[in-house]
């Protein structure tokens, strides 16, 4: 492990980047938690994407206490440019992401470097999150942890939790990796699903992240768009992995089963089962992960398209729509 950065160590272990924007609210509690880390040998790049609330103060207060903090203020350019200036500024060995309204764990760094400097493979590294609100009682999530596991779900859902993350920022720097506007509201996804083409990706299979529910998250503000953009992820994913275009109502499809919509998958249960097959025969055709690997995440959908929750129930309450659903997934796509 790399010591604290000194004349002979100029450099730190890890470049946390948090950008914000108008996070009063949130971004002490934030920021503390990153600086009350166990590893301490870490810079805290924060860049404020035009604040207009008290967040500037804030933030020139824990600047003004902590060399380890830098804050880059400027006009709002928007979330994707603010992290790309944030992968620019970045010049420690790992960089960390963190977002301005949720609360690291203190053991959180050690625990994910001593992970990564164990496997020099790991070009990419996660943890589960504790999912807490004002409205939503705590839940403890841990996602998949291997790496074809976590390929194999990426061909449905963004398989990390962004502000989780620890990468390797030789890779980023050499391999001039960035966010990806074209996919805003799912940027993190798009990335991810490209640096597994580098090498290795894992999750920590511990809660090492107080992740944040409100109204003003992304997926609570942008949901339309995030899941457009998500769908495009999806189409790519599905063509250079496993060779099926999915295009039009098998790729509405499919999107559904990714968002995990269990209502309109319920009235659709006999396509969706069918398209799971589908997946299923052509990973073992094309090879893309282990078969057993694959058939941890189908089993995983298969066994929710089926469990007799509230969801399931209201799907079968609405029989009339398994006759028009299709015709009207088509008429969308």
């Amino acid at each position: 492990m790399a010591l604290l950065h000194s004349e002979e160590y100029p450099l730190p272990t890890v470049s946390v980047i948090l950008p914000v924007r108008d996070g009063a609210a949130y971004i002490s509690a934030a920021v503390q938690s990153i600086l009350c880390q166990s590893h301490r040998d870490l810079e805290l790049i924060i860049i404020d994407d035009g604040s207009v609330d008290s967040t500037p103060g804030i933030l020139a207060g824990f600047a003004a206490s902590d060399p380890r903090v830098q804050v880059h203020r400027r006009p709002g350019r928007g979330l994707v440019a603010t992290l790309n200036e944030g992968l620019e500024i970045a010049t420690g060995e790992y960089m960390a992401r963190m977002d301005a309204d949720d609360v690291s764990f203190p053991h959180r760094l050690i625990r994910q470097l001593e992970h990564m400097e164990a496997r020099p493979g790991c070009v990419l590294l996660g943890t589960g999150v504790r999912i807490f609100g004002n409205t939503i009682s705590d839940q403890d999530v841990l996602p998949e942890t291997e790496n074809e596991t976590i390929r194999f779900k990426a061909l449905f859902q963004n398989p990390f939790f962004h502000p989780t993350v620890l990468l390797r920022s030789s890779l980023i720097k050499e391999k001039k990796l960035r966010y990806d506007p074209e996919f805003l509201h799912a940027e993190d996804y798009d990335f991810w699903v490209r640096l597994m083409g580098h090498g290795e990706v894992q999750n920590l299979p511990e809660v090492l992240l107080r992740y944040r529910r409100h109204e003003e998250t992304v997926g609570s503000k942008y949901n339309a768009i995030q899941v457009a953009n998500a769908n495009k992820v999806r189409h790519r994913v599905l063509r250079t992995a496993l060779g099926i275009v999915a295009e039009g109502t098998n790729l509405t499809l499919h999107g559904l089963i990714g968002s995990m919509d269990k209502v309109r998958c319920v009235v659709l249960r006999k396509d969706v089962r069918d398209w799971l097959n589908r997946l299923e025969n052509q990973n073992r055709e094309s090879g893309y992960v282990a078969p057993p690997s694959a058939l941890i995440i189908l089993e995983h959908y298969r066994n929710w398209l089926e469990k007799r929750d509230f969801d399931y129930l209201k799907g079968l309450l609405f029989p009339y729509l398994r006759r028009n659903e299709l015709a009207s997934l088509r008429s969308r796509s």
